[in-house]
Protein backbone atom coordinates (compact mmCIF):
# COMPACT_ATOMS: atom_id res chain seq x y z
CA UNK A 1 0.00 0.00 0.00
CA UNK A 2 1.56 3.90 -0.94
CA UNK A 3 1.99 5.67 1.82
CA UNK A 4 0.27 9.30 1.23
CA UNK A 5 2.93 12.13 0.30
CA UNK A 6 3.55 15.20 1.96
CA UNK A 7 1.87 18.20 0.64
CA UNK A 8 5.16 20.47 -0.06
CA UNK A 9 5.09 23.99 1.78
CA UNK A 10 5.22 26.41 -1.39
CA UNK A 11 8.39 29.34 -0.49
CA UNK A 12 7.55 32.89 0.62
CA UNK A 13 7.06 35.03 -2.12
CA UNK A 14 8.23 38.12 -3.11
CA UNK A 15 5.95 41.05 -0.83
CA UNK A 16 3.05 42.03 -3.09
CA UNK A 17 1.76 44.39 -0.56
CA UNK A 18 0.77 47.29 -2.20
CA UNK A 19 0.27 49.96 0.46
CA UNK A 20 4.21 48.70 2.19
CA UNK A 21 5.47 48.80 -1.27
CA UNK A 22 4.17 52.90 -1.38
CA UNK A 23 5.13 53.27 1.46
CA UNK A 24 8.79 51.97 1.45
CA UNK A 25 8.80 54.21 -2.24
CA UNK A 26 7.78 57.26 -0.59
CA UNK A 27 10.38 56.58 2.40
CA UNK A 28 13.28 56.12 0.25
CA UNK A 29 12.03 59.76 -2.12
CA UNK A 30 12.08 61.56 1.27
CA UNK A 31 15.72 60.45 2.59
CA UNK A 32 16.76 61.19 -1.07
CA UNK A 33 15.22 64.62 -1.20
CA UNK A 34 16.08 65.32 2.08
CA UNK A 35 20.17 64.44 1.25
CA UNK A 36 19.57 66.56 -1.61
CA UNK A 37 18.62 69.82 0.17
CA UNK A 38 21.29 69.23 3.46
CA UNK A 39 23.73 69.01 0.48
CA UNK A 40 22.84 71.90 -1.42
CA UNK A 41 21.99 73.98 1.97
CA UNK A 42 25.80 72.88 2.93
CA UNK A 43 27.45 73.76 -0.24
CA UNK A 44 24.92 77.14 -0.50
CA UNK A 45 25.93 77.72 3.54
CA UNK A 46 29.93 77.17 2.36
CA UNK A 47 29.76 79.86 -0.71
CA UNK A 48 27.86 82.31 1.60
CA UNK A 49 30.41 82.10 3.67
CA UNK A 50 33.55 82.74 2.07
CA UNK A 51 31.58 85.49 0.39
CA UNK A 52 30.97 86.96 3.41
CA UNK A 53 34.61 86.28 4.63
CA UNK A 54 36.25 88.25 1.13
CA UNK A 55 33.72 91.21 2.37
CA UNK A 56 34.69 91.15 5.89
CA UNK A 57 38.52 90.95 4.81
CA UNK A 58 38.09 93.58 2.02
CA UNK A 59 35.85 95.95 4.70
CA UNK A 60 38.66 95.52 7.37
CA UNK A 61 42.00 96.67 4.76
CA UNK A 62 39.62 99.18 3.66
CA UNK A 63 38.96 100.50 7.19
CA UNK A 64 42.78 100.40 7.62
CA UNK A 65 43.11 102.68 4.88
CA UNK A 66 41.44 105.17 7.19
CA UNK A 67 42.79 105.05 10.10
CA UNK A 68 40.72 101.88 11.68
CA UNK A 69 42.60 99.18 12.31
CA UNK A 70 41.26 95.72 13.94
CA UNK A 71 44.26 94.19 15.68
CA UNK A 72 42.21 90.55 14.72
CA UNK A 73 40.63 89.55 11.60
CA UNK A 74 36.63 89.08 12.19
CA UNK A 75 35.94 85.20 11.81
CA UNK A 76 32.78 83.70 9.93
CA UNK A 77 30.97 81.05 11.91
CA UNK A 78 27.59 79.96 12.72
CA UNK A 79 26.94 76.39 10.67
CA UNK A 80 24.19 74.90 10.10
CA UNK A 81 22.40 78.10 11.09
CA UNK A 82 22.64 81.37 8.64
CA UNK A 83 26.39 82.72 8.33
CA UNK A 84 27.69 85.35 11.42
CA UNK A 85 30.70 87.56 11.97
CA UNK A 86 32.17 87.32 15.55
CA UNK A 87 35.18 89.43 16.82
CA UNK A 88 36.70 89.69 20.13
CA UNK A 89 39.85 92.39 20.59
CA UNK A 90 40.41 95.66 20.08
CA UNK A 91 40.23 98.14 17.28
CA UNK A 92 42.56 101.15 16.78
CA UNK A 93 41.71 104.61 15.90
CA UNK A 94 43.84 107.70 15.82
CA UNK A 95 41.12 109.43 18.58
CA UNK A 96 41.76 105.76 21.17
CA UNK A 97 40.68 102.14 21.35
CA UNK A 98 37.68 100.14 21.30
CA UNK A 99 37.78 97.39 23.42
CA UNK A 100 35.21 94.68 22.73
CA UNK A 101 34.31 91.66 24.59
CA UNK A 102 32.28 90.33 22.21
CA UNK A 103 30.54 91.74 18.76
CA UNK A 104 27.99 89.59 16.48
CA UNK A 105 27.05 90.66 13.13
CA UNK A 106 24.44 88.86 11.39
CA UNK A 107 23.42 89.74 7.98
CA UNK A 108 20.42 87.70 6.54
CA UNK A 109 20.10 86.69 3.11
CA UNK A 110 18.25 87.38 0.82
CA UNK A 111 16.56 89.94 2.51
CA UNK A 112 19.39 92.25 3.02
CA UNK A 113 18.83 92.54 6.61
CA UNK A 114 21.69 93.11 9.29
CA UNK A 115 22.07 93.02 13.09
CA UNK A 116 25.07 94.37 15.17
CA UNK A 117 24.60 92.75 18.61
CA UNK A 118 27.40 93.76 21.51
CA UNK A 119 26.08 91.51 24.16
CA UNK A 120 28.69 92.78 26.76
CA UNK A 121 29.30 96.30 25.23
CA UNK A 122 32.28 97.89 24.71
CA UNK A 123 34.96 100.30 25.95
CA UNK A 124 36.71 103.04 24.67
CA UNK A 125 40.00 104.36 26.05
CA UNK A 126 40.53 107.70 24.69
CA UNK A 127 44.68 108.16 23.67
CA UNK A 128 45.83 111.76 24.77
CA UNK A 129 44.11 112.57 28.16
CA UNK A 130 44.08 108.00 28.96
CA UNK A 131 40.24 108.12 29.86
CA UNK A 132 37.82 105.75 29.29
CA UNK A 133 34.18 105.52 28.89
CA UNK A 134 31.86 101.74 28.93
CA UNK A 135 29.03 100.66 27.37
CA UNK A 136 26.94 98.04 28.82
CA UNK A 137 24.92 97.05 25.89
CA UNK A 138 24.88 98.27 22.04
CA UNK A 139 22.66 96.85 19.42
CA UNK A 140 21.72 97.94 15.58
CA UNK A 141 19.52 96.53 13.13
CA UNK A 142 18.93 97.25 9.85
CA UNK A 143 18.65 96.76 5.80
CA UNK A 144 21.44 97.24 3.43
CA UNK A 145 20.41 99.24 0.32
CA UNK A 146 19.01 96.98 -2.23
CA UNK A 147 21.75 97.77 -4.76
CA UNK A 148 24.81 97.89 -2.52
CA UNK A 149 27.92 97.40 -4.61
CA UNK A 150 29.55 93.80 -4.09
CA UNK A 151 32.89 95.42 -4.39
CA UNK A 152 33.45 98.98 -2.40
CA UNK A 153 35.68 101.51 -4.23
CA UNK A 154 35.51 104.84 -5.28
CA UNK A 155 33.66 104.02 -8.47
CA UNK A 156 31.28 101.76 -7.11
CA UNK A 157 30.35 104.08 -4.03
CA UNK A 158 30.13 107.05 -6.86
CA UNK A 159 27.69 105.04 -8.37
CA UNK A 160 25.62 103.29 -5.57
CA UNK A 161 25.22 107.02 -4.11
CA UNK A 162 23.72 108.73 -7.69
CA UNK A 163 20.83 105.81 -6.80
CA UNK A 164 20.35 108.41 -3.89
CA UNK A 165 19.78 104.82 -1.75
CA UNK A 166 20.94 104.91 2.08
CA UNK A 167 21.25 102.49 5.03
CA UNK A 168 17.60 101.93 6.38
CA UNK A 169 18.71 102.28 10.24
CA UNK A 170 15.60 100.25 11.82
CA UNK A 171 16.82 100.54 15.59
CA UNK A 172 19.68 101.47 17.42
CA UNK A 173 20.14 101.05 21.01
CA UNK A 174 22.73 101.48 23.78
CA UNK A 175 22.77 101.25 27.75
CA UNK A 176 25.36 102.76 30.36
CA UNK A 177 24.01 102.49 33.45
CA UNK A 178 20.18 104.87 33.97
CA UNK A 179 21.48 106.17 30.59
CA UNK A 180 19.68 104.38 27.82
CA UNK A 181 18.91 105.43 23.79
CA UNK A 182 16.09 104.27 21.59
CA UNK A 183 17.03 105.68 17.70
CA UNK A 184 15.96 105.00 14.20
CA UNK A 185 17.07 106.56 10.62
CA UNK A 186 18.99 106.49 7.75
CA UNK A 187 22.59 107.35 6.10
CA UNK A 188 23.47 107.46 3.10
CA UNK A 189 26.05 109.46 1.37
CA UNK A 190 26.78 113.21 -0.11
CA UNK A 191 28.34 114.07 -3.34
CA UNK A 192 31.65 114.05 -1.44
CA UNK A 193 30.59 110.34 -0.63
CA UNK A 194 30.96 111.01 2.99
CA UNK A 195 28.03 110.46 5.53
CA UNK A 196 24.83 112.42 5.65
CA UNK A 197 21.82 111.24 7.48
CA UNK A 198 19.08 111.99 10.20
CA UNK A 199 18.74 109.69 13.14
CA UNK A 200 15.58 110.01 15.40
CA UNK A 201 16.67 109.91 19.28
CA UNK A 202 14.68 109.24 22.37
CA UNK A 203 17.06 109.22 25.40
CA UNK A 204 16.76 109.00 29.20
CA UNK A 205 19.18 109.54 31.72
CA UNK A 206 21.74 111.30 29.67
CA UNK A 207 22.02 114.18 32.85
CA UNK A 208 24.26 111.33 34.43
CA UNK A 209 25.92 110.64 31.13
CA UNK A 210 26.87 114.46 29.94
CA UNK A 211 28.36 115.04 33.09
CA UNK A 212 30.18 111.52 33.46
CA UNK A 213 31.62 112.57 29.59
CA UNK A 214 32.66 116.01 31.02
CA UNK A 215 34.61 114.62 33.79
CA UNK A 216 36.36 112.67 32.44
CA UNK A 217 37.30 115.09 29.78
CA UNK A 218 35.87 113.43 26.51
CA UNK A 219 33.62 116.10 26.59
CA UNK A 220 35.72 119.24 26.78
CA UNK A 221 34.33 122.47 27.69
CA UNK A 222 33.45 124.76 26.85
CA UNK A 223 31.55 122.32 24.07
CA UNK A 224 30.70 119.91 27.22
CA UNK A 225 28.84 122.82 29.12
CA UNK A 226 26.58 124.33 25.76
CA UNK A 227 26.22 120.58 25.18
CA UNK A 228 24.49 119.87 28.71
CA UNK A 229 22.32 123.36 28.88
CA UNK A 230 21.37 122.64 25.24
CA UNK A 231 20.02 119.17 26.12
CA UNK A 232 18.10 120.37 29.30
CA UNK A 233 16.68 122.99 27.07
CA UNK A 234 15.02 120.49 24.84
CA UNK A 235 14.23 117.32 27.16
CA UNK A 236 10.51 117.04 28.57
CA UNK A 237 9.39 114.67 30.86
CA UNK A 238 8.75 110.71 30.75
CA UNK A 239 4.61 110.29 30.38
CA UNK A 240 4.85 107.45 32.29
CA UNK A 241 7.95 107.68 34.70
CA UNK A 242 8.45 111.09 34.33
CA UNK A 243 11.85 111.19 34.12
CA UNK A 244 13.91 113.72 31.83
CA UNK A 245 13.27 112.30 28.41
CA UNK A 246 14.73 114.33 25.10
CA UNK A 247 13.81 113.12 21.69
CA UNK A 248 15.56 115.09 19.07
CA UNK A 249 17.11 114.27 15.61
CA UNK A 250 20.92 113.95 15.29
CA UNK A 251 22.21 114.81 12.03
CA UNK A 252 25.43 113.79 9.76
CA UNK A 253 26.48 116.48 7.41
CA UNK A 254 29.37 117.86 6.00
CA UNK A 255 31.43 115.63 8.23
CA UNK A 256 30.25 116.91 10.96
CA UNK A 257 27.08 115.38 14.15
CA UNK A 258 24.76 118.13 15.21
CA UNK A 259 22.26 118.01 17.44
CA UNK A 260 19.95 120.70 15.68
CA UNK A 261 21.96 123.65 14.73
CA UNK A 262 24.73 122.68 17.29
CA UNK A 263 27.78 120.95 16.16
CA UNK A 264 29.00 118.68 18.82
CA UNK A 265 31.91 116.59 17.08
CA UNK A 266 33.63 115.85 13.39
CA UNK A 267 34.01 113.13 11.00
CA UNK A 268 37.24 112.30 9.68
CA UNK A 269 36.84 111.97 6.08
CA UNK A 270 36.07 108.76 4.44
CA UNK A 271 38.37 107.56 1.60
CA UNK A 272 37.21 105.19 0.01
CA UNK A 273 40.44 104.29 -2.44
CA UNK A 274 40.59 102.62 -5.54
CA UNK A 275 39.19 98.70 -6.60
CA UNK A 276 41.14 96.49 -5.07
CA UNK A 277 40.27 92.18 -4.02
CA UNK A 278 40.87 91.13 -0.84
CA UNK A 279 44.21 88.80 0.15
CA UNK A 280 43.51 85.45 0.83
CA UNK A 281 41.79 84.67 4.03
CA UNK A 282 44.79 83.83 6.24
Amino acid sequence: MAKPQKKLKRPPGPNTNPLKSAFLGVSWGLFAAMLVITILYHVYWYISANSMREEVIGTVQKLATNGIVFREYPIVTGYPYPPRIEYSGQIVTNRGIFTIPRMSIQYLLPFRHFEIILPSGMTFTENWINASFELDTFFVKGKLPDNWPGRVHSTSIASWQQRGESFDIQRLYMKKGSFQLDASGFIGLDRTLQPTGVIETKAIGHDLLIKNLRDTGLLPDPIGGIVQVAVRTLSTKHPETGEALIAVPVKLSDQAIRIGVLRVASLPAIDWGRHNSPVPYQ
